[in-house]
């Protein structure tokens, strides 16, 4: 049983099946990309290298139905003739927008329909390209009205279940996503044929919120508490000198997807916040930025992403700089 990975070329639109390369350490534990007894192909700490189409074939016959460059043509009679095939997987990372999100304010929580581009639909590619709005993030007040933000991603989807969508890859994938494909998806880069349709970009729609502090403390200490339980949760724990800037990373979070950070149970107000400090602000990676640093800002930071994730949690201890006595001559 071998595993193998498919790859695409953007500028001869053909493809090309390799087996993939694995770690052959005699350590187990230096080997990031391996194959267990039961034949499961395992890539620890995924990277953004290992995006593709993977398959496991059994080479019991010892010959390979592939050879050389492939078309889409003979990529499809590929899964649809070949009886020794036996899995077919494709990993997925969400690229970074060309296009910097678009924020529609609705103070009333009403969206503006003039703001919010239409779904498009391609009907000879049997596709619809439109807007999907995912959960609310955290309000930045409590026991006062705050602010919270959400995004609406840019998502394509089939436009009829029963027809078969276009080109082949799709319609594979689409079957079985019932929610789409989010437009940054791996999957559609470099496909001339829809990379205009998709052209779009996601959405921040923000709000007025207002929540009891009783309400908004608990949920907080909630969140905090859940994320030290678990283990995949990245902790650090930094140490800095006050008056230097100092700049906290968001892992793993798409740069158009609003966060929340949070300082022990309380949310960090930013200078673009009502009533935010204007030593601190985020910039476009969802970075938190503080300068010039107090030792006031020593604490817990939590990086909270839509639908209350914890991404990091962070340990800042502010040292105090003693001052130099000045000599008297």
């Amino acid at each position: 049983m071998l595993w193998f990975k498919l790859y695409h070329s953007r500028f001869t639109k053909m493809y090309k099946a390799r087996e993939v390369d694995l770690d052959t350490h005699d350590d187990q534990s230096l080997n990031r990309v391996y194959v267990t007894d039961s034949h499961t192909l395992v890539l620890r700490s995924a990277e953004v290298k290992d995006t593709g189409t993977y398959f496991c074939r059994d080479m019991t016959s010892g010959k390979l139905p592939f050879k050389g460059r492939l078309s889409e043509k003979n990529v499809v009679r590929l899964f649809e003739t070949d009886e020794k095939l036996r899995f077919f997987y494709h990993l997925d990372v969400l690229q970074k927008s060309k296009m910097k999100a678009k924020l529609i304010a609705s103070p009333a929580g009403e969206e503006d329909p003039g703001s919010i581009p239409p779904p498009r639909d391609v009907v000879d590619l049997n596709l619809r390209v439109l807007t999907v709005w995912q959960e609310w993030g955290l309000c930045t007040l409590c026991g006062a009205a705050g602010t919270r933000r959400r995004v609406g991603q840019c998502v394509i989807r089939k436009l009829d279940h029963a027809k078969p969508a276009s080109p082949w890859y799709l319609d594979a994938v689409l079957g079985s996503l019932d929610d789409g494909l989010p437009c940054r998806s791996s999957m559609l880069a470099g496909h001339q044929t829809i990379s205009n349709m998709i052209s779009r970009p996601d959405l921040l729609q923000q709000e007025e919120c207002n929540v009891t502090c009783d309400a908004h403390m608990l949920m907080f200490k909630d969140i905090l508490r859940q994320a030290s339980k678990k283990q995949r949760v990245n902790a650090k724990i930094f140490s800095a000198e006050e008056g230097y800037p100092l700049t906290l990373a968001c892992p793993g979070v798409a740069v158009s997807e609003p966060v929340t950070w949070l300082n022990g149970s309380k949310v960090v107000l930013t200078s673009d916040l009502p009533g935010g400090d204007p030593r601190v602000r985020t910039n476009e990676n969802n970075e938190l930025l503080i300068s010039p640093l107090m030792t006031s800002d020593s604490g817990l930071y939590a990086c909270v992403k839509s639908g209350y994730g914890v991404k990091i949690l962070i340990h800042l201890k502010v040292k105090d700089v003693p001052e130099v006595p000045k000599m008297i001559l």
